[in-house]
């Protein structure tokens, strides 16, 4: 370890490679503006993090082009120049932590940052993102291995330190020019942008000519130059003036790429999860908002979930639930309550998968099934990581092909999705409405897809699935549930909903505004009326305003 009195001896080098640089006033502008930016705020960390973002937003750019798949094997280039610039940034690190001075002037930091500028440039070019990939890696090496030639100042073995510091120094002369060179080059293109804004194609060419072409071979040349010269006062010390532990420094490269890797397939699966439908019908959120008005009072479907028919359905996956109701007698409301129900009780469980539908009552032709089947998919794979590869390909088939998948397709995808995870997760599924997806009849002789894919789909009972399915007094319904090998469980809706409905009715009775100053006779009326009405809506009962606002003290005279 070297002395205080050496540390405090030791030149900074690119302070003397600005002073020998002798720049015109130009250079000196672009220099004096960058150190400024950089040298308050700037540390080998700092680029660090910069560094992982901008390599996780370049991996991202190729694997979504679909450079990284190519038969040129590009990946493998792409990832072998990321690995070389984080792996000199965390030399840069070591050797800072070591003890290599701390460049106060802030010349070597703006060097290092011309890394970063190479990396977030987006050319929506192949080769121009190799190019641009090549150059930071170039520059990060160069900037890391003369870094470690500085680590030996003052070294013993080396008979005259001062040819190898001009040797150093050399080089950070020709990296300051080039960086003069791509900063003012990127301050044109700054200026092009704001005065004129149909050039972005050409901004984003010139940058890569400044990075990539313009000014790179000069500084090249003066490398290699300076490099033959080096190795006469580097020979006895060869082999060593990187960091000698290099096994941290390479497992924190693997654990940083290893990292970048998962953004990038993290976003390449969100492309795959949205390819799929993200259409949920607005039902269960219109329910939910009306639900909230009574939350804090009534606690609708609280009796319901407090039902050992209930309970045994969420915690012991049997045969399949079926909940039978006429029109207007709360099937929708319950299948909501349900779906709120499961997602606040398994909000931070990732081992289950909640998948719901509600058929809507317009729009509910035989192709309605299809975005249900999709919405299904795509829920149920919510936290699923990674994908399974069987979906990735389904995905990118059809997007190769610009197809739509078919139902037939979607009902084996999801069926292999449920087999797939069913082992190691509880999936629930909750379908509303069924009987409306075949209300537009299907060719004669063909089965109701529908109802064919409910059947086929609870005769596999498969162990962790949670199926629950809800519909109007329909015989084609009743005909699917009666050929199961293991019957559905039938609950009668209107019975389970009775105590939310009259509940709901005496609160309005004593709290809606239509109601809240009638009249102890009038009150008794309306309940008398409303709760012995074989027709009274559990929906209608929900909202505020209807039927509440026929029942106005003036209209009582209708009761009658």
């Amino acid at each position: 370890m070297e002395s205080m009195s050496e540390a405090n001896e030791r030149p900074n080098l690119w302070e003397l490679a600005y002073e020998q640089g002798e720049f015109d006033e130009e250079g000196i502008r672009v220099l004096a503006q960058s150190s400024k930016e950089h040298s308050s705020s700037w540390s080998p960390m700092v680029l660090l993090e910069q560094v992982k973002t901008l390599s996780s937003a370049r991996f991202v750019e190729c694997k979504q082009s679909g450079w990284l798949t190519g038969p040129r094997g590009d990946n493998f280039a792409v990832i072998h120049q990321v690995q070389t610039i984080v792996s000199a940034v965390l030399e840069l690190n070591e050797m800072v932590s070591a003890g290599l001075r701390f460049d106060a002037s802030g010349y070597g930091a703006t060097a290092w940052s011309i890394i970063t500028f190479g990396l977030e440039l987006r050319q929506n070019d192949l080769r121009r993102t190799q190019a641009l990939c090549d150059v930071s890696a170039y520059l990060a090496d160069l900037l890391a291995r003369y870094a470690g030639y500085e680590m030996h100042y003052s070294d013993p073995r080396i008979k005259d330190w001062s040819q190898l510091q001009g040797c150093i120094v050399d080089v950070y002369t020709a990296v300051l020019k080039y960086a003069i060179g791509v900063k003012s080059a990127r301050e044109y293109d700054v200026d092009v942008k704001l005065g004129r804004e149909d050039d972005v194609t050409q901004r984003a060419l010139g940058s890569f000519q400044a990075i990539a072409e313009d000014y790179l071979d000069a500084l090249k040349a003066k490398v290699v130059d300076v490099d033959e010269a080096a190795k006469e006062w580097l020979s006895p010390i060869a082999h060593q003036y990187r960091l000698k532990d290099r096994q941290q420094v390479k497992e924190q490269t693997a654990n940083i790429l290893s990292a970048v890797s998962r953004v990038s397939v993290a976003a390449d699966e969100k492309d795959i999860r949205d390819w799929f439908s993200s259409d949920v019908p607005g039902t269960h959120g219109r329910v939910q908002d009306d639900l909230q008005k009574y939350k804090l009072q009534l606690e609708p479907g609280n009796r319901f979930l407090h039902s050992e028919f209930f309970k045994q359905w969420r915690d012991f996956p049997q045969q399949m639930y079926w909940l039978e109701g006429g029109a207007g007698c709360g099937k929708t409301y319950l299948c909501s309550i349900i779906v709120s129900h499961l997602h606040a009780t398994y909000l931070s469980d990732s081992r289950k998968s909640i998948a719901y539908w509600f058929f809507e009552p317009k729009g509910t032709e035989v192709k309605a099934m299809g975005r249900m089947l999709a919405s299904l998919i795509k829920q149920i794979l919510v936290g699923v990581q990674p994908l399974p590869r069987f979906v990735t390909e389904f995905v990118e088939d059809h997007k190769k092909r610009n197809a739509t998948p078919d139902i037939n397709q979607l009902i084996k995808l999801l069926h292999r999705v449920i087999r797939t995870l069913i082992s190691s997760r509880d999936i629930f599924l909750v379908l509303d409405a069924v009987e409306r997806c075949g209300e537009s009849p299907p060719s004669e002789g063909s089965p109701e897809p529908l109802l064919d894919f409910i059947y086929n789909l609870a005769e596999q009972v498969y162990g962790n699935l949670h199926f629950i399915i809800a519909s109007r007094p329909d015989d084609r319904v009743l005909d699917m549930t009666r050929a199961l090998t293991i019957p559905a469980i039938r609950a009668d809706v209107a019975k389970d909903t009775k105590d939310d409905v009259d509940a709901v009715i005496d609160y309005h009775l004593e709290h809606g505004p239509y109601l809240k100053n009638a009249s102890p006779v009038t009150k008794n009326l309306v309940a008398s009326r409303l709760k012995q009405d074989e027709q009274k809506s559990f929906p209608g009962s929900m909202n505020s305003s209807r039927p509440w606002r026929d029942a106005e003290p003036m209209r009582m005279s209708e009761l009658h």
